[in-house]
């Protein structure tokens, strides 16, 4: 770098109007600048270097702002024996006086000069030395000034960290290191078909990092343009109740989420659900709103007679003036029935909780959770062992009246 007499002095007079106002303006700012991997500050806590001439050299003081970006470093470093360092010319607007500043290559690679009025320039790239900032945002390495001697910036590299521990750390990260990957979605739900009637569910998902999740129901738009934002999202976890459903129809739902450092989802992830059609007769269709009856027609049938609420009846194109009970038989089986079971036996026993318990579970024939959750509840409401396993207690007290 050749900087003639002339620019040093004319640099030296415009510093000492300008230093200690940008100093103040910095201090009256502190926080002013957002952290980032591509756009970093310096650790509250690592944030020395040490001068073989000088002493501590503050690298992350609020006053001086230090700012870490892929193509140079700016603010200020401070010493108490030599004041403020400037790291790049743009904080005291002199670059058309001398053109200086602490240059970084994106993958931590510095070089280029810092200045202090009193310190005088101080070389990050010198024969035998050299600044780094590792993958991790850990600064190593050596710089030189004619005035302070060498400047170490890791007590590892001197291999004295045992005596006294210091290192400069940034939430910087060199191009390479940095995440790239848009968030990873998984567990969408609901799925399959909904119970009839079912007019709003909870709509669920996880991702592999904190994002925040949107979703909508035109396929293939881009994230910045989907309207509507999951009600619980910004960690791993993200839901939002779908309201306004109705029997009969399918839905399907496009989701996109962000990292929060510009990395999208390109592609939909889908969830998509039914919600069973009501039943249909050419006479009355009967709701009912409890249980008069159990009765065991069979070792592994069980007839669950229902009370009619008259109130609810909705009457169809061939009504008649009496209304009628009807028995419903379930049969269940001869085997055993629990977690990981699956068939006609298992759909027949949801049928019955749902009748017994009022509960609405889909009807897939697979004992899942939600299932075995509804066979403990009625296991607990009737003095049995609640373990979710439909043996042969648990269908005896299912076929007693």
């Amino acid at each position: 770098m050749t900087i003639d007499m002339l620019s040093i002095k004319l640099f030296k007079y415009s510093l000492r109007t300008l230093f200690v106002a940008t100093a103040v303006i910095l201090f009256l700012t502190p926080g002013m600048l957002l952290a980032s991997d591509t756009d970093g500050t310096i650790n509250a806590v690592n944030r020395y270097a040490w001068m073989e001439a000088g002493g501590w050299l503050d690298f992350g003081s609020s006053e001086g702002a230090v700012h870490i970006t892929d193509p140079a470093l700016s603010g200020y470093a401070w010493s108490s024996n030599f004041g403020w360092i400037s790291l790049n010319c743009s904080n005291t607007s002199s670059c058309t006086t001398v053109d200086y500043k602490v240059a970084n290559d994106g993958e931590g690679n510095l070089s280029g000069y810092a200045y202090g009025e009193t310190a005088g320039w101080i070389d990050f790239d010198p024969a035998n030395g050299g600044i780094t900032i590792n993958s991790s945002g850990i600064f190593s390495g050596y710089a030189w000034g004619d005035q302070i001697g060498w400047i170490v910036f890791n007590c590892a590299t001197t291999n004295s960290c045992g005596t006294v521990n210091y290192s400069i750390e940034t939430d910087w990260r060199p191009v390479s290191a940095r995440d790239s990957t848009a968030p990873v979605r998984s567990a969408g739900s609901p799925s399959g078909s909904q119970s009839a009637g079912t007019s709003q569910v909870t709509m669920s998902l996880t991702t592999d990092e904190s994002a925040t999740c949107k979703y909508g129901t035109t396929a293939s738009t881009a994230y910045a343009s989907i309207a509507n934002t999951f009600t619980t999202t910004g960690g791993t976890s993200h839901s939002a109740t779908i309201s306004g459903l109705s029997s009969g129809n399918s839905y399907n739902y496009y989701i996109r989420c962000n990292d929060g450092l510009g990395n999208a989802n390109s592609d939909d992830y889908t969830i998509s659900f039914s919600v069973a059609s009501l039943g249909r007769g050419r006479g009355r269709v009967i709701l009912y709103n409890s249980v008069t009856s159990v009765v065991s027609t069979s070792p592994n049938i069980i007839t669950v007679t229902p009370s009619v609420n008259t109130d609810a009846a909705v009457f169809g194109t061939n009504t008649t003036s009496s209304i009628n009970e009807r028995k419903v038989a379930y049969n269940l089986g001869a085997v055993t029935l629990k977690l990981g079971s699956r068939g006609k036996p298992v759909k027949e026993l949801q049928k019955f909780l749902n009748v017994k318990l009022n509960l609405k579970l889909v009807l897939d024939g697979k004992m899942g959770s939600k299932t075995i959750t509804a066979v403990k509840k009625y296991q607990k409401n009737n003095g049995l062992k609640v373990d979710g396993i439909v043996g042969l207690k648990t269908k005896e007290k299912m076929k007693q009246v």
